[in-house]
């Protein structure tokens, strides 16, 4: 292999992983049927939030769109967005998923999305192959495989218990094994106690016309990166275990785009759009959380929908109000929501709060941190 040649770097990188998951720690506030908490530092109510598209956005209704439909110039397929009425929209569940995978990695949560075992590319000719050159001299050196192939790539057995997935909620007696992510969102059997809001596009933001960009083919990223590969052979032919995980994948800020091929519609940078979350039964550093995890305070800015890889996605959220409904209040319609004054005081109450929780995985927020930087200190 020439000395030279270095293959790119992928458009993603690993967010460190907590020792293990932590149960959330006050699981006496999760049932659904106790609507009535008399534990103090628990909130109920919405957050207001505008969010300006600072990279754009593309989130895919699954249809192809001629160009002059969406306002392009006439002649060109595209790929479509999400819309209702006509108009754009950010569902709720788009960017709620992407809240809860920065929440996840800034808490001590289990891991849900696990990549199942797959078939991975390997040659002698380091041009075309996806598993490093010593793994594919011990494939073929000593284990005698061709030159040229395809060999299976899994996780090693019991590699995520300390962050198995949370299972299904049957009982009360579940809800106490949920993790912080979990408790909040929602998982199998259970609903969770924040509702994301869809969110639209201010109509006077939207203005002029549009040029339609090309993106890449997004490929699944490559297993055998996840952790160390070994080499195993059970049964007649070897195999590839991954073991001693570097973490959550994220994508980088910025991204690129080296070969541009397929037109896709977006929302353009400068669109405002109104978004909102309404919740229940939250303590205040999970509300922190959730502030830190839209991107404000010091927390990384949030993306949303589809090209990751290609920097697309970018918002730059801000608070717009904040509504508390107090617990004795609930069914009480004419008692009206305290709107807190102070949001700039109220945010760094509320983060502080969720740095200083037992929940709070420093080294995850941290790393989530320097991956924004990096990006800043690029486009500079």
């Amino acid at each position: 292999m020439p000395s030279s040649f270095r293959k790119p770097e992928p458009p993603y990188d690993f967010v460190p992983l907590p020792e293990a998951k932590l149960p959330f720690p006050s699981p006496e506030i999760l049932s659904h049927a106790t609507w009535q908490i008399a534990k103090p530092d628990v909130y109920t109510g919405r957050l207001t939030l505008k969010a300006t598209v600072a990279r754009p956005v593309h989130i895919g209704s699954g249809l192809y769109e001629l160009s002059e439909e969406v306002g392009f110039a006439k002649g060109v397929v595209v790929r479509g967005i999400v819309r209702v009425g006509g108009e754009p929209v950010i569902p709720g569940s788009s960017w709620k998923g992407a809240v809860r995978a920065t929440y996840e990695a800034c808490t001590k949560s289990c891991l849900r999305l696990v990549t199942q075992p797959m078939q991975e590319q390997y040659s002698t000719e380091w041009r075309r192959s996806k598993i490093p050159a010593p793994t594919v001299d011990e494939l073929v050196g000593t284990h005698r495989l061709p030159a040229h192939g395809r060999v299976s790539v899994r996780l090693a057995r019991d590699v995520l218990r300390k962050w198995e997935s949370c299972r299904e909620v049957r009982n009360s007696g579940d809800l106490k094994l949920l993790c912080p992510a979990c408790a909040l969102f929602g998982g199998l059997g259970y609903r969770g106690r924040v509702r994301f809001l869809e969110g639209y596009v201010t109509k006077s933001t939207i203005a002029g016309e549009r040029r339609a960009i090309k993106v890449d083919s997004a490929n699944s990223p490559h297993l055998h990166r996840a952790g160390t590969p070994k080499v195993t052979r059970e049964g007649q032919r070897p195999s590839i275990e991954i073991s001693d995980l570097q973490g959550r994948k994220f994508y980088r800020y910025g991204g690129r785009n080296q070969r541009p091929r397929e037109p896709i519609d977006y929302l353009p940078e400068g669109v405002v759009l109104a978004l909102a979350v309404e919740f229940e039964r939250l303590l205040r550093a999970e509300i922190g959380g959730i502030l830190l995890c839209v991107g404000l305070g010091d927390g990384p800015r949030l993306r949303v929908g589809g090209g990751k890889p290609f920097g697309l996605g970018e918002l730059q959220v801000e608070l717009s109000e904040v509504e508390l409904r107090s617990t004795d209040a609930w069914g009480q319609y004419e008692v009206q929501p305290t709107t807190v004054s102070d949001r700039d005081a109220w945010v760094r109450e509320t983060t502080d709060a969720f740095k200083s929780a037992p929940i709070f995985h420093s080294p995850g927020f941290d790393r989530l941190r320097a991956l924004w930087r990096e990006a800043q200190g690029t486009q500079r």
